[in-house]
């Protein structure tokens, strides 16, 4: 028999070996599991999470009268949801409540005002490791006060919901702490007004970029005080 053939044969016995070593017996039970099959290191991005975010964010808002470059400003809140991870693929809820104070004119005679910015989404990605990538998609929900001086004295404000989509990246720095960058576009969706007994309608769009801190409550179960991976542990059968 030639030597390569041998080799292979050999390389293919312990591969073999090596699996069934791999798996271990429950004591008391006839289920095995088998360990090569097992990857923790995605387990540490599992479970329940919340953090802090702030970022920028611009606005877009245009009606039959004016069409202008938007606002710019500043955009903090609080996030919270939960991850459910199969092997390298995970997804999972996200809610969050956020203050950016829009108080600003266009130049022209058009003023807009939103204090807030609410969204419930559902993210999905991938894991590896330490690094999480994602995408999501959701309904954001905000209150709009538009003035318009050309059109009479007054203000109208409307509560607005739109379609959130978006996309971000997650790193693991701690054994229960990760940072983000987020990033989100919400296309709100058209809404009318009234003004000096003008009514017209606003289209009105979002996007927004944040880093994020969240603290994992469920970590700490699959990381050592390093911050390494703990080892498997299972009890050998008397």
């Amino acid at each position: 028999m030639p030597q390569t053939i041998k080799i292979v044969l050999f390389i293919l016995f312990l591969s073999f070996s090596a699996k069934g070593f791999a798996q271990e017996q429950i004591e008391g039970d006839d289920t095995f599991i088998d360990l090569s099959s097992i990857d923790l290191s995605s387990k540490q991005w599992e479970g329940w999470y919340m953090g802090l975010q702030a970022g920028y964010a611009h606005i877009d808002s245009e009606d039959r009268f004016n069409e202008f470059d938007g606002f710019d400003g500043i955009i903090g809140g609080i996030f919270a949801g939960y991850n459910y991870v199969y092997k390298n693929v995970f997804f999972g809820p996200e809610l969050e409540a956020n203050y950016w104070n829009f108080d600003q004119s266009s130049g022209t005679f058009v003023k807009v005002d939103s204090d807030y910015m609410l969204a419930a989404k559902l993210r999905g990605g991938i894991v590896y490791g330490r690094m999480l990538a994602y995408i999501s998609a959701g309904v954001a929900l905000s209150q709009f006060t538009i003035e318009n001086e050309s059109l009479g004295p007054g203000s109208d404000s409307q509560t607005v919901a739109g379609l959130l989509l978006g996309g971000g990246a997650e790193v693991m720095i701690a054994k229960n702490l990760a940072v983000r960058l987020d990033y989100s576009h919400i296309d709100y969706n058209d809404q009318s007004y009234t003004i000096g007994g003008t009514r017209f309608q606003e289209e009105t769009s979002a996007d927004i970029v944040r880093v994020g801190l969240s603290y994992r409550f469920h970590s700490a179960e699959y990381l050592d005080g390093g911050g390494a991976m703990k080892p498997i542990e299972i009890d050998a059968p008397d």
